[in-house]
């Protein structure tokens, strides 16, 4: 399964919000090392994947991450 967050101007991009991709496979979580820059949370949602799904945040995730969806299987 992918999963896309959203990042409110983290420490490696300061001036943007970022878009990154992560992978789990096998139960091991990988990361893209391909990211996506855009100036406002609405453009960094326009660089998601169009076959995504919201998903619920966890009180201990790092307080950049704004959004995470689940790329879903749209062939059905």
């Amino acid at each position: 399964m992918v999963f896309w967050t959203i990042y409110d101007h983290p420490r490696d991009y300061p001036e943007h919000f970022v878009v990154r991709a992560a992978e789990t496979i096998a139960g091991e979580v990988r990361h893209r090392a391909e990211c996506r820059l855009a100036r406002t949370l609405d453009e960094a949602r326009s660089l998601l994947p169009r076959n995504v799904t919201p998903m619920p945040l966890f009180a201990g995730d790092d307080p950049v991450i704004l959004e995470v969806y689940a790329e879903v299987d749209d062939r059905a």
